[in-house]
């Protein structure tokens, strides 16, 4: 309805508008339609790389939701580039623990994980148990998740020297 009304207020482009569409994606990928969520996605982000740079938080969020739809798909080098390119942005922009670093840090870290990158996972696993720790202590429960997919992956390089 939002972009609706938008559209009949000619307001498609604004960072508003953008907004909305990300939403929409989200919505839609949510409910299995991955066609119609990448094209929000990309519609959303191309409206604010034109309209915020292509270094604001915003254009993050949309690279980071864009990375893990690609993902969701076993598209792993689409979704990659994304996520690199999030993290870069949210850590140029963003407070260094805030718990969207933490997120796009474990979304590249599982990536790479895929592509057996195991060396440059641990470190992002490192970084995103620092800032969890940080925010909510070491016994919560995002923390301890962290720190067991830390001892995974170092079980599985173990196994595979």
């Amino acid at each position: 309805r939002s972009l609706d009304i938008r559209t009949q207020l000619q307001q498609l482009d604004c960072p508003d508008t953008a907004t909305t569409l990300n939403n929409l994606a989200y919505l839609y990928a949510h409910q299995g339609d991955r066609p119609a969520a990448e094209q929000y996605y990309l519609d959303a982000l191309a409206i604010q790389e034109r309209l915020l740079g292509n270094d604001h938080p915003d254009v993050a969020l949309t690279l980071h939701n864009l990375a893990y739809l690609y993902k969701s798909q076993a598209k792993y080098q689409e979704a990659t580039t994304h996520a690199e390119r999030s993290l870069q942005i949210r850590q140029q922009k963003l407070a260094a623990n805030c718990l969207d670093i933490a997120l796009s840090l474990e979304n590249l870290a599982t990536l790479y994980y895929y592509f057996k990158r195991y060396a440059e996972v641990e470190p992002l696993l490192m970084q995103t148990l620092a800032i969890r720790t940080e925010l909510y202590g070491e016994h919560h429960p995002d923390s301890i998740a962290i720190r067991e997919a830390i001892v995974r992956l170092q079980q599985q390089i173990k196994h595979q020297q």
